[in-house]
């Protein structure tokens, strides 16, 4: 038995309360699992009874569905564009097309082509989407987590209004503002700190008002999110310690000046703790790092699956042995997975949607089978479809899930890739995915610090492929030379299309050009400052960028124009 833990339970009582009230949650679920196709036909049968005397619903005839057959017999198989002008009539105002809920808010997805998304989040879809077994399990690790300040989330704050004027936002700062009293009690920062425009201002003050709060846990999707505020707290050291000192808050910053007088009476002059970190940061030779800034840290909760995996080595870099739990698969067309026991594994969330699935062999068959949740099979990979309550019924999202096997009968599963994401020069048809996993391997194989990296389909005569990569610090042209021969051994294996092209020389060898320290940030920055794009859109894609990035290349001389 681990007294510690259990003294933390006494002492930190708020978590404990949260555990006694999630409990029965809890073992609810746990019993479930035996039998999650009926759990998940009862979900239908709710959806679908709710929803029946709506446009979509009497299209569709919900009310004659008796059975999961009858469902995928009646109703399609859809993407966004078969349902884009019925969303549009809801953000205007218009009642009963989707939902017979009118939604209160709308999340935003950027999507795979760029092109703005809007999920309608009525009152039943965000029964659907909270799930407090994420933090349930935290805190079953880490009592302290819930006590007051001890949670530094970062967050997307809302982007603006329908022309109903309802608000629309990012996934992450709807739950910011929506989850439990008790799990807001232990919020570190207030929500209005990530409505700050400018990027280095809204970083610097988060790192500025938590530096004198017990913060214990971090929280954030993107894990690049951590490596940003890690290196941006070596960069504002001595600004940091100053201000830590004074009880100020940089006058240079441009933040809104209610919000500047908001923050600046939580402040106060603490001269020992500023002196406490000088002296040590000058004994040790270091700048200031994470475990400095919150020597209480106990874990990190993001995303880890799929493109999210190769920024792990650098959030380790700089944040050591910290523990990382996966925040699980969750999109914001809905929730797909919920960390049951805190091992890693996330089980299909069987109690938020209705899900179907298409093996991936089978996407562009004519007539490719469609299964349920008790017909997968383990180490298989499938495309995923939703049924929620927000007015999306059995949408294609384009996610690839891997079912790493299962709970009682229930699939465990994890974000792969997304699907869609290809080049094709001349029928070798390479995949980002093939990408991401044969840089992981090379990656390794060479033992390189890569920031970060794309690969570019470059016209020549053959055409080629053009890896375009940031490395911290700057390495020679003999290791990057052997970093692009282990890529493109990797691609050779994963792609016998690509390899037989190389081979006849249809297309060319790949090639490198590497770019100098902070491009990959700078661009993130220039789309957030120049171009209005918000942090949680800005994608860096591994394969086939952006015309943004490459003209953002461009402009800065980085790339020429052919």
């Amino acid at each position: 038995m681990d007294l510690q833990k259990w003294k933390d339970r006494i002492l930190y009582y708020p978590g404990s309360l949260l555990l006694l009230a999630w409990l029965p949650a809890y073992w609810k679920i746990k019993r479930d699992l035996e039998n999650p196709l009926r759990v998940q036909q009862e979900k239908l049968m709710h959806i679908l009874r709710s929803n029946q005397h709506t446009e979509y619903g009497r299209k569709y005839r919900f009310q004659e569905i008796k059975s999961i057959r009858q469902f995928q017999e009646q109703v399609p198989l859809i993407k966004y564009n078969a349902i884009k002008d019925d969303v549009y009539r809801m953000t205007r105002g218009e009642g009963n097309i989707l939902t017979y809920q009118n939604p209160d808010f709308f999340l935003i997805t950027s999507g795979t082509t760029g092109e703005p998304k809007y999920i309608p989040v009525t009152p039943d879809f965000a029964k659907e989407y909270h799930s407090n077994l994420s933090f349930f399990n935290l805190l079953r690790q880490y009592p302290k987590i819930a006590y007051f300040n001890s949670t530094l989330a970062i967050v997307t704050t809302d982007e603006g209004v329908t022309p109903s004027g309802l608000p629309v936002g990012a996934s992450s700062g709807y739950l910011y503002r929506t989850l439990s009293r008790l799990v807001q009690l232990s919020y570190a920062l207030p929500y209005q700190i990530f409505s700050i425009e400018d990027w280095d201002t809204k970083y610097y003050t988060i790192l500025r008002m938590s530096i004198e709060k017990p913060i214990r846990l971090l929280v954030t999707n993107n894990p690049s999110t951590l490596i940003v505020l890690a290196k941006q707290a070596a960069e504002s050291q001595e600004r940091l310690l100053t201000d830590l000192e004074q009880g100020t808050l940089d006058p240079q910053l441009a933040i809104p000046l209610p919000l500047r007088r908001t923050l600046e009476r939580r402040l106060r002059p603490n001269p020992n703790r500023a002196r406490q970190l000088r002296n040590r940061l000058n004994h040790q030779g270091v700048k200031l790092d994470p475990h400095t800034l919150w020597p209480d840290l106990q874990a990190i909760s993001c995303w880890v699956d799929g493109p999210a995996h190769f920024y792990l080595p650098q959030v380790k870099q700089f944040y050591g042995d910290t523990p990382i739990h996966n925040m699980g698969y969750l999109a914001s067309e809905g929730r797909g997975s919920i960390p049951l026991d805190g091992d890693g594994n996330e089980v299909l969330a069987i109690h938020s949607h209705f899900f179907e699935f298409i093996p991936t062999e089978e996407r562009f068959n004519a007539e490719p089978a469609v299964l349920t949740c008790d017909q997968l099979e383990a180490d298989k990979n499938y495309y995923i479809i939703f049924t929620a309550s927000n007015g999306l019924y059995r949408y294609l999202i384009n996610d690839v899930v891997k079912v790493k096997g299962f709970r009682k009968r229930t699939p465990v599963i994890q974000f792969s890739y997304k699907a869609g994401n290809a080049f094709d020069f001349t029928g070798e048809k390479l995949y980002e995915t093939q990408v991401e996993l044969g840089m992981e391997q090379a990656r390794q194989n060479v033992e390189l610090p890569v920031v970060d990296y794309t690969v570019i389909p470059t016209c020549g005569d053959p055409p080629f492929y053009r890896l375009v990569v940031e490395c911290e610090p700057e390495v020679g042209p003999k290791t990057l030379d052997d970093l692009v021969k282990a890529l493109e051994s990797e691609l050779i294996r994963g792609n016998i299309s690509y390899a037989g092209k190389l081979s006849s020389k249809i297309i060319g060898p790949l090639q490198i050009m590497t770019l100098p320290p902070g491009t990959f940030e700078n661009f993130v920055k220039y789309r957030i400052k120049e171009e209005g794009a918000h942090f949680s859109h800005v994608k860096i894609a591994h394969l086939n960028p952006s015309p943004s990035f490459l003209g953002f290349l461009k402009k800065n001389s980085l790339m020429s124009e052919d």
